[in-house]
């Protein structure tokens, strides 16, 4: 866990003008960290660096997989729920998991992806933003759908327990964990979305 010295002036200057400080982090699992238990700790770590030192308003967090460039392999899932749970039980700074998923637009298995990082979040206490499609790397590969079936899903799951969420996460991880690594593009905004209607193409 480092924090650079530019980082510290730009924080000072941000509060010296009332600004509020979204304090984002980002282990990556591979790297410094290690594995996943390595990658939950140092999670737990930004988490306090987020309010000691970074003096945030919240914190933005996103482990990810140094090989996949995704959150939703089963690694980077456990990371994220053991220490969203940790956070949750002993900390009131609010704190947001973003999802960056492997698949594009218009994919079954881009739902799929969603779907269990988003459970998996919210079961574990934890709020959710939506963040990235394809890796976040194809060039206009984001469309309204994604945040709005994010939401939905992180809605429909308040109130479920650990234990149902982690039977559903499961069954989601059969449908596209061994296609991680060779994911479909799907199709871009322009392709999947009606520019003058703002509305999907059907």
């Amino acid at each position: 866990m480092k924090i650079n010295f530019e980082r510290l002036n730009e924080i000072a200057y941000v509060r010296n003008l009332g600004g509020h400080i979204v304090a984002e982090s980002a282990p990556i699992l591979g790297g410094y960290c290690g594995g996943p238990e390595g990658t939950a700790v140092t999670n737990v770590a930004y988490h306090l660096n987020s309010i000691l030192l970074m003096k945030g308003s919240c914190q933005l967090t996103f482990p990810i997989h140094f090989h996949y460039g995704c959150t939703s392999v089963r690694d980077i899932l456990w990371a994220n729920s053991v220490s969203a749970q940790a956070i949750s039980r002993n900390s009131h700074f609010p704190f947001f998991i973003l999802n960056y998923v492997a698949a594009g637009p218009m994919t079954e298995m881009c739902l799929y992806e969603i779907a269990a990082t988003v459970i998996n979040a919210v079961v574990s206490g934890a709020s959710i933003e939506f963040g990235g499609v394809a890796k976040a790397v194809e060039v206009d590969h984001f469309t309204p759908m994604e945040p709005r079936w994010a939401s939905e899903i992180a809605h429909g799951v308040i109130g479920m327990t650990r234990a149902q969420g982690n039977e559903i996460v499961k069954k989601l991880l059969a449908k596209y964990e061994d296609n991680i690594s060779n994911a479909p593009k799907g199709k871009t905004y322009e392709q999947c979305w009606n520019m003058k209607t703002k509305q999907p193409i059907p």
